[in-house]
């Protein structure tokens, strides 16, 4: 993309089931670690139910849940009926009462394997029915064989956490595969100081791409792989795909730079184009055929991955409000209004983020499907949802105390 960002990657280990208690109907509204396996979650429902300060369009929890960290936990995945997060050795999964649905291991590398630094294990969703855990690090040659960098890649389909492929995607002597920032894709380093692309879809084929001398990343879409190319990883310049590039689609000769800022991880990108030195403008794309569904005045996201709602017909990204038909709604951001970002949605279009002014002043948004923004105080500490589940279930997440919860939206 056209932003690196690296997190680091902890142990997180369920202890606690503090409360659960069903939930009915509401409004709907979604989107990501080297400890000992620990056996399943038996906690029956108990009080008082954890909880997290957050906005008054949220009502107390209906369940909450204490993860145990060595450091901040990566950001779980939010889908409709599945909270999923990376439990030591383990994957699990909660549903909408805050019980565990699943529970699934991987090969994984030990501390040592991987190595200082590494970015290893991740959790990423990779289609809206699949996540991945992908982890890195030396693997033992055999015999005279010398030792290689690889990544071992595990697809899980989310609601079962049947295990669908385990692909390995190897490096040589020296150079770990790096993935890029939105899916499975590769950009891996040969020992004699070439480059080669490498994709791997949600079904777990693993894919061999052209490749540029220029080559800076790799990324993927749903089934749909890109390279990017010239500037560097942190801001390339092009990108190409199966059916289109950057030079196909760019809107004038003067628009020498395309890069990809985003996808929703499924049918859809936000590409930017740019005159060198100059103005730019943002696009959303079919990732497949690369038609233009929009062209949205907003400024350019730094998240690679938009919130959906629960049906995935909605989508947020930052300031952004995307409808099923790629069409985008820029929120605040304009001459004399404060910054917005929006971070989770409903099956109805009603958004809940924050508006900034200032390093220290900040507001609770609430955006109807239609009309203005409601903007209440923020209270001191509250936490803004990460995406919402079935049953209108906002879902809170505090990275400090490793706390999730689940609130029932207010109407």
């Amino acid at each position: 993309m056209a932003h690196t960002r690296n997190a680091t990657l902890l142990a997180v280990t369920l202890v606690t089931v503090s409360a659960c208690s069903s939930v009915s109907g509401g409004d709907s509204t979604p989107s990501t670690a080297d400890a000992q396996a620990v056996t399943t979650s038996t906690a029956e429902p108990s009080a008082p139910v954890i909880s997290l300060p957050v906005a008054e369009a949220f009502a107390e929890p209906a369940w909450g849940i204490t993860l145990s960290s060595q450091e901040a936990p990566w950001m779980p995945v939010v889908t409709a009926e599945r909270i999923v997060v990376l439990d030591g050795t383990q994957v699990r999964a909660l549903d909408t009462e805050g019980q565990e649905s699943w529970s699934q291991g991987w090969e994984a590398f030990t501390a040592d394997e991987r190595g200082p630094g590494s970015p290893y294990p991740l959790l990423r969703q990779v289609s809206p029915e699949v996540v991945a855990v992908v982890d890195g690090g030396r693997s033992d040659g055999e015999g005279l064989d010398a030792d290689t960098q690889e990544v071992r890649v595990t697809l899980l389909d989310i609601a079962s956490g049947a295990v669908i492929e385990e692909v390995s995607v190897e490096g040589g002597e020296r150079f770990l595969p790096e993935i890029g920032e939105s899916g499975l894709g590769f950009l891996v380093r040969t020992d004699s100081g070439e480059r080669e692309a490498v994709a791997v879809t949600p079904t777990g084929e693993v894919e061999t791409l052209t490749a540029t001398d220029d080559l800076v990343g790799v990324v993927t879409v749903g089934d749909q792989a890109f390279t990017l190319s010239g500037g560097s990883e942190e801001a390339p310049e092009r990108f190409a795909g199966a059916s289109f590039t950057s030079e196909d689609l760019a809107p004038g000769p003067e628009f020498e730079i395309g890069a990809i800022e985003a996808s929703n991880a499924e049918d859809r990108l936000l590409v930017r184009f740019a005159v060198p030195y100059g103005e730019g403008m943002l696009q959303v794309l079919d990732a497949e055929s690369g038609e233009v569904l929009s062209e949205p005045e907003c400024d350019p996201p730094t998240a690679t991955l938009s919130v959906t709602s629960p049906d995935r017909e909605w989508g947020v990204l930052e300031s952004m409000r995307i409808n099923a038909n790629g069409e985008v709604e820029c929120v605040g951001g304009g001459e004399g209004e404060r910054r917005v970002v929006l971070h989770a949605i409903t099956d109805s279009g009603r958004a809940f983020g924050v508006a900034h002014q200032g390093a220290n002043e900040t507001r609770f948004v609430d955006l109807a499907p239609s009309g203005e923004p409601v903007v209440s105080d923020l209270a001191e500490g509250a936490r803004l949802p990460i995406g919402v589940m079935d049953g209108g279930l906002a879902i809170h997440w505090d990275p400090a105390d490793a706390i999730l919860t689940a609130n029932q939206i207010e109407e």
